[in-house]
C-alpha cells in the first residue's frame, strides 16, 4: 500500500533500508543532549519563572530544550549527509544526492534560524512581528531549497489541471509558512 509512498523513484522499503538509522542516531543524541542543556540553562539561569496569569507551571522551568533537540536533527542531518555521498548511487541506480543534499541543507539552516528565534525570544522576549519575521525566514529557507508540498500530482489527478513549477512555487510558499508556523508555535505553546 505504501510502497510509492515517497515516489516511483524511492520506493518505501529502499527509503527504509537506507534511511533506518538516522532515527536512533537523532534520538540518542537528543536524548542525550536535552539534559546537558537544562543543567546549562539552570546554571546560567535561563529559566522561565511562573507568574500564574500565562505561565501557570508551578516551579520554574528551564529553557534551551530547543537546542537539545537542534543537536539530535542535526546529528541526524549529518548521518543523512554521509548516507548521501555515500550510498546513494546504489538506490535504483539514480544519483540524486546534490539536490538531497542542498534540501538537507536548508532543513539544517531553517532549524539553527527557527531555534535562534525561540532562544532569543526565551532569553529577551521578543515582539510578536520579530518572531513571526524570524520563522517566516527559516520557512523561506525550506522553500528555497525545494522542500514545498507537492501540488502538481494532486491538481492533476483530482482536479485535471496542469500547474506550473512556478505556479507551484508561489502556492506552496504560503502552506509551508503556515506549517513553520503553527509547528513552531504550538510547540512553544506545549
Amino acid at each position: 500500500m505504501f510502497s510509492n509512498f515517497f515516489s516511483d523513484t524511492y520506493p518505501l522499503e529502499n527509503v527504509i533500508a537506507t534511511y533506518w538509522y538516522i532515527l536512533p542516531v537523532a534520538f540518542v543524541v537528543s536524548l542525550i543532549a536535552t539534559p546537558i542543556c537544562r543543567m546549562i540553562a539552570l546554571k546560567t539561569g535561563i529559566i522561565d519563572m511562573p507568574d500564574n496569569t500565562v505561565k501557570t507551571h508551578k516551579k520554574p522551568t528551564a529553557y534551551l530544550g530547543g537546542l537539545g533537540i537542534l543537536a539530535g536533527l542535526l546529528a541526524g542531518v549529518v548521518v543523512g549527509y554521509f548516507i548521501l555521498k555515500h550510498d546513494t548511487p546504489h538506490i535504483n541506480g539514480k544519483v540524486q544526492s546534490i539536490n538531497n543534499i542542498n534540501m538537507l541543507t536548508g532543513v539544517a539552516l531553517g532549524a539553527i534560524i527557527a531555534t535562534i528565534v525561540g532562544l532569543i525570544d526565551d532569553i529577551y522576549d521578543i515582539k510578536p512581528i520579530q518572531k513571526f519575521l524570524g520563522q517566516a525566514l527559516a520557512a523561506l529557507v525550506l522553500i528555497l531549497v525545494g522542500v514545498r508540498p507537492d501540488l502538481q500530482t494532486p491538481a492533476r489527478l483530482i482536479f485535471n489541471i496542469y500547474i506550473s513549477n512556478e505556479m507551484e512555487m508561489i502556492l506552496s510558499a504560503p502552506i509551508v509558512l503556515f506549517f513553520i508556523l503553527g509547528a513552531t508555535n504550538s510547540l512553544n505553546l506545549l
